[in-house]
């Protein structure tokens, strides 16, 4: 493979297995593979996709194949008394919603992660499941305490992240699959956090769709995932379910404790981030919160489909400027007439073409980040905000956070929401557009009261600085110069440009509703491809980025079959329809890469064909970027 690589390229690449992602040797450095053992999903054509591969090997005896579960199927096993579901306890029990637990978290990395007991997901075998099922039937199983992590967020201040054991994940799924099942059907369309066919897109949609919208509430819960009071998650809990084991099972997970430095701590942490439970358990215990805000909506806002009235005033000077130019249209205009339609034009211009007639209120929450849109006076919007607070806190136990909960006028600044900006287009009077009407080209102004979704540009950057792709120089004529990621370049050329494109594809479809999204120009065809470029040169042991692109062309392409272009799409446009379906997977998710999951879980051996004491192991190490 070096020689065919050298054949191509006209150099020797850095490493001898440089782009042999198989089989020899133990794993070293920033490679996840070898042992001598063949790694699943890395066929031609394929390209890694996640931090974690699995591979299987023969110790055991029978194979069984996991069958899909059917949400429908479940629900009907689930008996329904008083409006109240029992039967989940049974069938958590079963080793089919745990073997579908399994499947639905073995191929995400994170799961991969070992709990304070040091385990991870390696050796899950049939027999492990039925010892997990027949502890849970006689009521014996017990949780083990979470590994808390603090993670640095980016205003210096932590994060606590929760780290369960993996089997105990197992667990957790198949408990939180029941309760999605059960709480979905009740959910309202303005939760939008960790559910079916929603997600960041979908909230933002909503608000994009926000119409005389002058006054906005960011909306932040202070420690949400630490801080809510267990008892309130068990009654809203126990209004849904009747069955006193699964309750008590949901006790467990709360009184499990975790463990930091080494340290036992009994206080409960139900749902630290980082916990599957805690998505559903956020939204169950938020769902009430959004009941409410339901009736703010009905108590404060307008049901007129117009809260605005056109301004008599107004329309009285636009209809006398008019009858002058219609007056003196065909004649010399004497020029107190032109001196009279240039004041009466800018007494115009200082007052509004609408008045209020009526308020509107809006309301969008993801997990515990929340936005109210509202259209009245500030008063009104303060006193909705007092309401929201004062919910949160004499019936949720929940309290906002001061720095991130705060009022902005549209007009004058811009608020935040899942990392993106909101603010009012504010055009100039002059400003207007050519548009087709009835077959006749018009110019009209431009709406002032038109949301804007903007791409934080300048966060984005800092982000591409802190991980290694560019650097900045504030006494160079280029402020921003491209990067090579030394990390990568021990990949072969299709491994580079797998990585590479798909940050450039994730920055085109995660912001491909923003209005700015021609800053995505500079982003990915200069910062991204030329980073890409010299991380060639460096792997390649070329000069410099000219000779790179000399030899691969602009799109970086690869010698070797099957093709693969840099990429990058050709028309930086704004697209007016948002993603509906998504499962919002961000452009940085590329830098965490390693090797592909397959589903081939408790088949017979790729090494020698057995199908005795099959066992899952995975071969994950440490990628950091440097």
């Amino acid at each position: 493979m070096t020689a065919e690589i050298e054949r191509n390229y006209g150099y020797r690449p850095k490493t001898e297995n440089a782009g042999i992602e198989s089989t020899v040797g133990s794993p070293k450095g920033s490679n996840s593979y070898g042992d001598g053992v063949p790694i699943l999903g890395l066929r031609k054509g394929s390209h890694s996709l996640t931090k974690v591969g699995q591979r299987m090997y023969s110790t055991s005896t029978a194979a069984v194949k996991a069958k899909g579960l059917n949400g429908t199927e479940l629900l009907s096993e689930m008996k329904v008394l008083s409006g109240k579901y029992t039967g989940l306890y049974n069938l958590i029990s079963s080793e089919k919603l745990l073997l579908a637990a399994y499947h639905s978290i073995k191929s995400k990395t994170e799961n991969f992660n070992h709990g304070a007991d040091a385990s991870n997901l390696d050796g899950l075998s049939p027999e492990v499941l039925k010892h997990l099922t027949e502890e849970l039937r006689s009521e014996k199983f017990k949780f083990k305490p979470v590994r808390k992590e603090l993670i640095k967020k980016a205003n210096g201040k932590v994060r606590p992240l929760g780290i369960p054991s993996p089997v105990d994940k197992v667990i957790q799924k198949a408990m939180a699959i029941l309760l999605e099942l059960i709480y979905e059907q009740q959910f309202l369309p303005s939760s939008h956090g960790f559910r079916p066919y929603r997600g960041c897109h979908t909230a933002l949609a909503t608000v994009n769709r926000w119409k005389d919208t002058n006054w906005v509430i960011e909306g932040d819960i202070k420690g949400f995932f630490d801080n809510f009071d267990h008892k309130i998650l068990i009654e809203h809990l126990e209004k849904r379910i009747k069955d006193q084991r699964f309750i008590d099972l949901v006790w467990k997970l709360i009184r499990a404790g975790y463990v930091e430095e080494g340290i036992k701590w009994d206080s409960f942490m139900v749902t630290p981030q980082g916990g599957i439970m805690s998505p559903i358990l956020s939204n169950i215990y938020l769902h009430e919160f959004d009941e409410y805000m339901e009736e703010i909506i009905s108590e404060y806002g307008s049901t007129n489909k117009d809260i605005t009235k056109r301004n008599p005033a107004h329309d009285k000077i636009t209809r006398r400027i008019q009858y002058l130019r219609d007056k003196y249209s065909k004649k010399k205009v004497p020029h107190e007439i032109t001196n009279e339609i240039e004041a009466l034009i800018k007494e115009r211009n200082n007052m509004p073409a609408r008045l209020p007639n009526g308020n509107r209120v809006r309301y969008v929450r993801y997990a515990d980040d929340w936005i109210i849109g509202v259209y009245g006076s500030r008063e009104l919007t303060e006193m909705i905000k007092v309401k929201a607070a004062e919910f949160l806190v004499k019936r949720l136990k929940v309290e906002l956070s001061e720095e991130k909960t705060k009022i902005t006028n549209l007009f004058s600044d811009k608020a935040t929401f899942l990392g993106f900006y909101i603010r009012i287009n504010k055009p100039k009077e002059n400003n207007k557009v050519v548009t087709i009407f009835k077959g006749t080209k018009k110019k009209v102004k431009i709406g002032h009261n038109v949301i804007e979704i903007l791409a934080p540009f300048s966060k984005i950057i800092h982000k591409l600085m802190e991980l290694g792709f560019v650097e900045e120089r504030k006494d160079s004529k280029i402020k921003y110069i491209p990067k090579a990621m030394k990390s990568w370049i021990f990949l072969d050329h299709h491994g580079i440009l797998s990585r590479y494109n798909w940050l450039s594809r994730g920055f085109c479809n995660y912001y491909r509703n923003v209005n700015n999204v021609a800053i995505f120009h500079f982003i990915i065809n200069y910062i991204l491809r030329n980073s890409c470029a010299k991380t060639l040169a460096r792997k390649l042991n070329l000069s410099s980025r000219k000779k790179v692109f000399q030899k691969f062309g602009y799109d970086l392409e690869t010698l070797e079959k099957p093709k693969l272009k840099f990429y990058s799409e050709k028309n930086l446009k704004q697209k007016l329809e948002w993603n509906r379906v998504i499962d919002n997977i961000r452009p940085f998710d590329a830098v965490n890469w390693k090797l592909k999951t397959k589903t081939n879980f408790w088949d017979s051996c790729k090494v020698c064909g057995s199908r005795e004491n099959i066992k899952m192991q995975s071969c994950k190490t440490s990628h950091k970027i440097r």
